[in-house]
């Protein structure tokens, strides 16, 4: 790769275009030839037909852990919403473009509503300052809105479709042909990638590869390079890595940690969680079950645990309000369960296809009465897989629900990654009672760490009895303040002794000692922060990072000693209210600065970077 660590692409179109087929196409292929890897998808809420996706990826020669909010080479396979990713282009940006369209219909034409009803518009450019703009047909192509410094590519997409499969369907598979040709990426990787994704549903593999290399000849026969940007094969060992997203990293985690029980009910984005599992769980000697509804999924979930099995569910804001009152009941009767959250945009049904990181308030206190729960944040794809797993070993030890909290972001961000397995002691991880307590089994004996022998179903003597009730140490409802007072104690020690056996300390990153200016970062915000540190460390400015995993319970002493080290301290998450801030404030007497954004969009390393250095100027009142 030329002139820059690392390159951003989008490849932009409506539903119907494929453009998300040609990303993952693409972002496999730069995978396969060496480059570290990250993508995301934006697409409309709505299966409906019609709507802007976009595939955005960044690529490099060094690890890198966020997306930029800049973009190097923009892919149209649909003028009119690329023009709407114009104001991202770099001022040296590339724009490939079909410069031979089919003619514009009545149907291409964008909608608006008017009291009378849809209201026709003439094609357009959005900008934030004023609105829907229409332009005529004669400036709707991307070609004359461009500014100086870029570089423009046309090729006749449309054209070069019909001529090798005889439909417009196939531009997705020329553009791929033209980005080979243009930025020398080997063809053989691209071709077999092409084949592996699309030749399963397309009946003819030669034409799909005659679009391929139709687009390629093209570029090589007709246009002159212009541009600084190319991606040679690189030299590198990328034996044991894997390409995956997060929800697959998540499944992954799962199956390897001995998940033997897997319930849902779909819904974005934690849907591929299902869809993977349903295909490998039972190569495992798993079941999965796809339930009526999200009380259904964490019902079964609950059964399976009690049993012995370990036992999962996925879903996202809405299905997760929907499981609160099992996660209280599960927390009553000492059952360990997994819950995973992908969170995206709310209240209610809210941005379904929108990332957000808006659920923890819910993760960390929902439910009635006082419900000790472990909560786990991964902040990339990697931990996904890592603390997918060890939810099941903490659950299963500590005996209690896990909420592992992650995000549409995370779910849908692809990225090449080496997988650490889990160590074997950690799957199995029940505290079975000794011969001695078999002679009088109490479910709910008091103990020092708060665990008492558990029991499975069929153990000799092993009788207990499980209900959402309070109980004594015999597993007997019963209602008494001592009880009660003992009972809430031992639920709440199990958190101390995660916390002194499980739980790692916080990660520093950057500076050692005294710094200006400290972030303290959970979830998939923590990538973008490490990247914009990066950054700000190469310029010599005294910063450094904290990366929180473990939400609850917290590394207090850790985090007190990063707080003394830090003259401010920055606390940047995709929330309105700063969930995590005021949870910190919780725990911390310390003035936060708060960097919220509900953008319906990850937060990037450029306005994070941007944000430490306004920071690092301001005096402190």
């Amino acid at each position: 790769m030329t002139y820059k660590k690392s390159l951003t692409i989008e490849i932009c179109g409506s539903s119907g275009d494929r453009s998300l087929a040609a990303g993952e196409i693409l972002i496999k292929t730069l995978s396969d030839i060496g480059y570290h890897v990250i993508s995301f998808d934006a697409y409309p809420a709505e299966i409906r037909g019609f709507g802007k996706t976009v595939a955005h990826m960044r690529a490099g020669r060094e690890f890198m852990l966020s997306l930029s909010s800049k973009v190097d080479i923009l892919i149209s396979l649909n003028d009119r919403y690329a023009l709407e990713q114009l104001k991202s282009l770099n001022d040296e940006g590339v724009v490939i473009f079909d410069n031979r369209p089919r003619d514009i219909t009545y149907e291409d034409l964008p909608y608006d509503e008017d009291q009378a009803g849809k209201h026709q518009l003439g094609p357009g450019v959005y900008t934030e300052k004023e609105g829907w703009k229409e332009v005529t047909n004669g400036n709707i192509s991307i070609a004359g809105h461009l500014g100086p410094g870029m570089y423009l590519y046309g090729v006749p997409l449309y054209q070069l479709s019909q001529k090798t499969t005889n439909e417009s369907r196939s531009r997705n598979i020329v553009i791929l042909g033209s980005v080979a040709a243009l930025f020398n990426i080997p063809q053989k990787e691209f071709i077999n990638n092409l084949t592996a994704k699309l030749g399963k549903k397309d009946k003819s593999v030669d034409a799909i590869v005659a679009a391929f290399e139709e687009g390629y000849r093209y570029v090589t026969e007709n246009i002159v390079k212009l541009d600084p940007y190319s991606f040679e094969r690189l030299s590198v060992d990328r034996k044991g890595y894997k390409l995956m997203d997060g929800n697959k990293a998540v499944a992954q985690g799962a199956i390897d940690a001995g998940c033997k029980l897997y319930a849902g009910y779909p819904i974005t984005p934690a849907t591929k969680i299902m869809e993977v599992l349903f295909t490998e769980l039972p190569k495992h000697g798993g079941v999965v079950v796809q339930t009526e509804d999200e009380i259904s999924a964490i019902g079964h979930v609950t059964g399976a645990a009690f049993a012995g099995v370990r036992a999962m569910t996925a879903t996202s804001g809405p299905g997760f309000c929907l499981m609160t009152e099992f996660i209280g009941y599960n927390v009553m009767s000492e059952n360990p369960i997994v819950v995973v959250d992908s969170q995206r945009g709310g209240p209610a049904t809210g941005l379904p296809t929108k990332t957000e990181q808006s659920d923890l308030n819910h993760a960390l206190f929902g439910g009635n009465g006082d419900t000790p729960r472990i909560v786990i944040a991964p902040t990339s794809v990697k931990e996904c897989y890592q603390w997918t797993a060890e939810a099941f070993y903490m659950a299963e030890k500590y005996q209690m629900p896990v909420i592992v909290l992650i995000d549409l972001f995370l779910s849908l961000s692809v990225r090449n990654v080496f997988l650490d397995p889990l160590p074997d002691y950690k799957k199995g991880s029940n505290k079975f009672p000794a011969q001695e307590d078999m002679k009088l089994y109490l479910r709910q004996k008091i103990t020092d760490d708060g665990i008492s022998p558990r029991a499975l179903p069929g153990q000799e003597n092993g009788y207990q009895v499980v209900s959402g009730l309070e109980q004594n140490e015999y597993g007997t409802p019963v209602y008494d303040e001592r009880s009660h007072t003992m009972m809430t104690e031992k639920r709440f020690s199990k958190i101390q002794a995660a916390l002194e056996n499980d739980v790692p300390p916080p990660e520093r990153i950057g500076t050692k000692g005294r710094v200006k200016l400290g972030v303290i970062s959970w979830g998939s915000t923590a990538g973008a922060v490490a990247d914009a540190l990066d950054s700000v460390l190469k310029e010599g400015k005294s910063v450094a990072m904290l990366k929180l995993i473990v939400i609850n319970p917290l590394r207090e002493k850790e985090i007190q000693a990063f707080l003394d080290d830090c003259e401010k301290v920055l606390v940047p998450e995709l929330n309105y209210e700063g969930q995590f801030a005021n949870w910190l404030l919780m725990h911390f007497q310390r003035k936060f600065y708060r960097y919220d954004k509900v953008a319906a969009r990850p937060i990037t390393h450029d306005e994070i970077e941007e944000e430490i250095n306004r920071l690092l100027k301001e005096q402190i009142p």
